[in-house]
């Protein structure tokens, strides 16, 4: 007898399961994030919120989270992220991190505040700091605390924009970058990810620093 539930007696086809999966638009939609994520090209521009959620994008996000913990964070509970709710919002979070306002806003903060003009001289500020293993932590974290405070202190003159849900959502996300995200190895971090975006943008971001977010 033929199961109705899964057989189309008009076309004689076989429905598709609920979780089909059309690889050929997820390779295609994947490699338009791996660019940014892997290549570090495209940086600045969120390319992820244009991708329909669905069973696509949330393997996207597992292939974002798996790939920035091999090669870029230390992100625990990956077993507890990729079966929860907290997949999107971990995904998106670490996928604006490290495209979206690594690029456009943190990694200029911290060239600005360490007053090098050339990936020489950030290369012998590492060298003058090796002994203190946090130095770039201290960078990161300073950096988006200050990025945060500087958002409050705007409700001080405007008490408007606290209503404004961009200016929201972007303390909440700055807000998570301290409390989400771990950056007990900045080694790795370094050398995979902050290194080799400076040394590909650095006269980008040196641009970038003269319109600090203040």
């Amino acid at each position: 007898m033929l199961n109705t539930l899964t057989f189309d007696h008009v076309d004689n086809l076989v429905y598709p399961p609920t979780d089909y999966i059309d690889m050929e638009e997820y390779y295609n939609q994947r490699q338009k994030i791996f660019k940014q994520l892997q290549d570090l090209d495209n940086l600045g521009v969120n390319l992820l919120k244009d991708i329909e959620e669905g069973e696509i994008k949330n393997k996207i996000y597992q292939d974002i989270i798996d790939y920035s913990r091999n090669n870029y964070l230390n992100i625990i509970d990956r077993d507890y992220i990729m079966n929860n709710a907290q997949l999107s919002q971990t995904a998106n979070l670490i996928y604006q991190f490290l495209c979206v306002d690594g690029f456009n806003i943190l990694v200029p903060r911290i060239i600005e505040h360490t007053n090098v003009q050339n990936i020489e001289q950030f290369d012998r500020l590492l060298f003058h700091n090796k002994k203190d293993i946090n130095y770039i932590k201290k960078q990161i974290i300073n950096n988006i605390s200050d990025i945060v405070n500087n958002l409050l202190k705007l409700q001080k003159f405007d008490h408007v924009i606290a209503e404004d849900e961009h200016y929201k959502e972007l303390i909440n996300r700055f807000g998570n970058y301290l409390e989400m995200i771990d950056f007990s190895d900045c080694d790795t971090f370094l050398t995979n990810y902050l290194r080799p975006l400076l040394n590909k943008y650095f006269s980008q971001i040196l641009w970038r620093t003269l319109t600090p977010i203040n």
